[in-house]
C-alpha cells in the first residue's frame, strides 16, 4: 500500500507540472485508462491531481468592434448573439451584399436601363449556370413578353 502511495503522488506532481495523462502513461508505462483509475485512486486517498487545465484562450476583434476571448480552437467571430443577429440582418454598406447599394443594369427584354440591390444581382448571379449568363429583365412581364414562342 505504501508502494502504492508513493507511486500516486509521483502522478500527481507529474499532473501539477501539465502533464496529460498520455505523457503520464507513456512515462511510466501504463496505458491511459490505467492513468485514469489511478487519478480516482489518489482523489480516494486524498491527493489532488489535476485532470483537466484551463482551454487556451485567444482575443478575437468582433465586427463591431469590441475585442472579446473564446477557446483557440472555437470559430466564434461575433461577442454576442444579439451582435451577430444585428450585424447579419444590417450588411455593412459597400459590402458585396449591400442592401443599400445598387447596380445599374440593362434589361434584355426592352432594353431600358434599371436598378438593382447589390444584394439580389448578387444572389442571380449565383443561382445561375456558368455556361450561361444570366439574363437582367426590368419586370416580371418584360421577361414573359421576351420568353413567348414567336
Amino acid at each position: 500500500m505504501n508502494d502504492l502511495k508513493k507511486r500516486l503522488k509521483e502522478i500527481a506532481k507529474m499532473s501539477a507540472n501539465g502533464m496529460k495523462q498520455a505523457e503520464i502513461a507513456r512515462v511510466i508505462g501504463v496505458s491511459r485508462a490505467r492513468i485514469g483509475q489511478l487519478f480516482d485512486k489518489a482523489e480516494q486517498m486524498n491527493i489532488s491531481v489535476v485532470r483537466k487545465f484551463p482551454a487556451r484562450m485567444k482575443k478575437v476583434k468582433c465586427p463591431c468592434g469590441k475585442i472579446f476571448e473564446c477557446k483557440e480552437s472555437s470559430k466564434k467571430i461575433y461577442h454576442s448573439t444579439k451582435c451577430a443577429q444585428k450585424l447579419i440582418q444590417r450588411p455593412l454598406k459597400g459590402g458585396k451584399y449591400s442592401r443599400y447599394e445598387f447596380v445599374i443594369l440593362t434589361c434584355d427584354g426592352c432594353g431600358l436601363l434599371f436598378k438593382r440591390t447589390n444584394y439580389l444581382h448578387q444572389i442571380t448571379l449565383m443561382t445561375c449556370r456558368k455556361d450561361k449568363p444570366k439574363k437582367n429583365f426590368c419586370t416580371k412581364k418584360c421577361y414573359h413578353e421576351s420568353n413567348r414562342i414567336k
